[in-house]
């Protein structure tokens, strides 16, 4: 009967404080300029391995010479290879020398942006297509939007209901 009268005391637990300094604000962390890449992805002809296609570059592209600087070289799932660069001047000669040197063996493609499409639901009654364009200039003043006169070729392909 020893150990039942003998039940230590719970402890603290002293936690470090994290290494990370001081924690951060959301509107801080977005707030900062971040460092744009540009990317190429480098598909084989031949269906071979994302790590024959690394070999291959590798091999046959000196980015030294070239002086482009790669920030990084990844592996995708599908079977290609994304090269990500620092700037657009790097992504041109970067691609005209891979397809040069490689062409036959690889290809190369530069992913682009895609044009949004632009879907208004929930639309009112008295709102028709002629006063369609007047109705969103007057809700969302925007300058850039009357001057550039983006909306008039937006409501070009717009049908009626």
């Amino acid at each position: 009967m020893e150990g039942i009268g003998n039940i230590p005391a719970p402890s603290v637990k002293q936690v470090q404080p994290s290494l990370g300094g001081a924690r951060k604000l959301y509107s801080d962390v977005t707030s900062v300029n971040f460092e744009k890449r540009y990317k190429i992805m480098v598909i084989s002809r031949t269906n071979e391995s994302t790590k024959t296609i690394k070999n291959v570059l590798k091999t046959n592209i000196n980015p030294t010479t070239m002086k482009v600087g790669i920030k990084t070289l990844k592996s995708l799932r599908d079977g290609r290879v994304l090269i990500e660069v620092g700037t657009e001047e790097e992504t041109k000669l970067l691609c005209i020398n891979i397809s040069d040197k490689c062409g036959e063996e690889l290809e190369v493609a530069a992913p682009r942006l895609r044009k949004p499409m632009l879907i208004i639901r929930n639309t009112p009654q008295d709102i028709t297509v002629e006063n369609l364009e007047e109705t969103i200039l007057a809700q969302n003043p925007i300058h850039y939007l009357k001057q550039s006169g983006r909306i008039s070729k937006i409501l070009q392909n717009i049908c009626p209901r």
